[in-house]
């Protein structure tokens, strides 16, 4: 394949159809918001697993504990951090409820009385509740190592002009905007949307044969590009109208939420080549009303 690709490059690069796209050293401040988002998506998926091993055991050993709260929630992992061993719920109080972080008044008294009426399987209560606290502990280094991150790529996006272009898109933050420069790169070697979005996978490439006209997607793409396009969408649905009356538009012709959620991603792909190659800020053309 790459033999053919080779000997056909002069008709494959011509300026219509141009596919070699040329791969330049990164600057030093995209090449760290690439190194340090890469690293932090790493940590979030650690963190999923351990919770994901947590859950498992907690339902082994307790499993109405699950119903008091998700385990996304700080204030459970809270509770556990400080009470890993279920004998001890009974024995609860309310001013040693209090001294936990993220517990107020007003919640302390009910979230109190559930958990003195915890039932849980008894018989190794101790080596559950030595795992229970290493997964806990685990979760909770996690997440300070991923806040520390954020306020890393906080200052190091400050400083990239094309972050903060990011930033003035409805529902897009420094850690999405930092994380799609940073797989991005120099956005001027693309020479065309069309090309950032088959490198992002989020467009699709012509698959005829014969008489047979299709597309198919492309697969060996940039995922982390892709998921942050998703993401991107997603919240933008939230903050934009304009998104939200193109997710309404395409609900009514009978789209899914993840289809609809890629003919987003496709639009914010045309509408961010815009941005950065004219080196501005998002705006919305109101006489237009619509993405792109």
């Amino acid at each position: 394949m790459l033999s053919k690709m080779l000997k056909l490059k002069d008709h494959l690069n011509s300026p219509r159809e141009k596919v070699f796209i040329k791969i330049e050293q990164p600057s030093p401040l995209t090449e760290s918001l690439k190194l340090l988002s890469r690293h932090q998506q790493t940590l979030i998926d650690e963190k999923v697993r351990f919770i994901n091993r947590l859950r498992k055991k907690l339902l082994e050993v307790c499993p109405q504990i699950l119903k008091l709260a998700k385990l996304k929630n700080k204030k459970t992992i809270a509770v556990l951090a400080q009470y890993p061993d279920f004998s001890k719920y009974k024995r609860i109080t309310l001013k040693s409820l209090l001294k936990i972080k993220g517990i107020g008044k007003r919640q302390a008294p009910l979230l109190l009385k559930r958990l003195n009426n915890l039932e849980y399987m008894p018989g190794l209560t101790d080596i559950y509740q030595t795992i229970i606290f290493s997964y806990v502990k685990r979760i909770l280094q996690l997440q300070v190592e991923i806040k520390d991150l954020d306020k890393k790529l906080d200052k190091i996006g400050e400083k990239d002009k094309e972050v903060n272009h990011l930033k003035t898109i409805p529902g897009v933050a420094t850690k999405l905007a930092s994380r799609l420069i940073g797989e991005i790169g120099d956005v001027h070697r693309f020479p065309s949307e069309k090309q950032l979005a088959i490198y992002c996978g989020i467009a699709c490439v012509n698959n005829d044969s014969g008489k047979v006209t299709k597309a198919r997607v492309v697969y060996k793409a940039n995922k982390i590009c892709k998921q942050t396009l998703i993401n991107m969408a997603g919240c933008s649905i939230r903050f934009s109208p304009q998104c939200k009356t193109y997710y309404l538009k395409k609900q009514a012709e009978g789209k899914t939420h993840n289809h609809i959620l890629r003919c987003l991603a496709r639009q914010l792909i045309k509408v961010i080549y815009k941005m950065l190659t004219e080196d501005r800020d998002y705006m919305v053309r109101r006489e237009l009303k619509k993405v792109a």
